[in-house]
């Protein structure tokens, strides 16, 4: 029974999801860059923020959220890094979110601790789904994060959204 079992765990495992995607709207870069599970189109850039909140707010398909890929900075807060107040790009004018990562085994703060140590700011690209004004503010649910060195920062100036990826 046991082997049985496993044998349709393991069978099961080859098997992915297979999911539409979308493609872009025409309006956008179509700048392309390759990440390991999708393809992202280059959107507007970070600022003004009131523009790309109106972009963020748009980024649904049949009323579903699209993922979306931003550079984001931590600041060292009280006790670790702050999440609640993550700031888009690295301008001083910077959108201000509240990176939910919730659905996250290792928390940004924890990443930010491990990576940038006893840093005042620690910066990721981070992959996830725009949530807007939720009752704290505007908030970002944040899926994977990579850490981003401070000359790719400040390259990063704009908003990425997925796009189709060929299949």
């Amino acid at each position: 029974m046991r082997l049985a079992l496993a044998a349709l765990v393991i069978a099961g495992c080859g098997k992915g999801a297979t999911v539409d995607k979308p493609s872009g709207n025409g309006s956008m870069n179509k700048t392309t860059t390759k990440g390991p599970n999708a393809t992202f189109e280059r959107g507007p850039a970070l600022t003004p923020k009131d523009k790309l909140v109106e972009w963020l707010d748009g980024q649904k398909l049949d009323g579903k959220p699209r993922l979306l890929r931003l550079p984001i900075v931590l600041s060292r807060g009280q006790v670790g890094f702050d999440i609640s107040k993550v700031k888009v790009g690295a301008g001083g004018d910077a959108l201000e979110v509240y990176a939910n990562d919730s659905s996250m085994g290792v928390g940004l703060g924890d990443r930010a601790d491990n990576q940038c140590g006893d840093a005042p700011t620690c910066a990721f690209r981070v992959e996830g789904y725009w949530r807007g004004k939720q009752s704290g503010g505007l908030q970002f649910d944040v899926n994977k994060a990579e850490p981003l060195a401070p000359d790719a920062l400040a390259a990063a100036t704009y908003a990425e959204v997925e796009g189709e990826s060929g299949n």
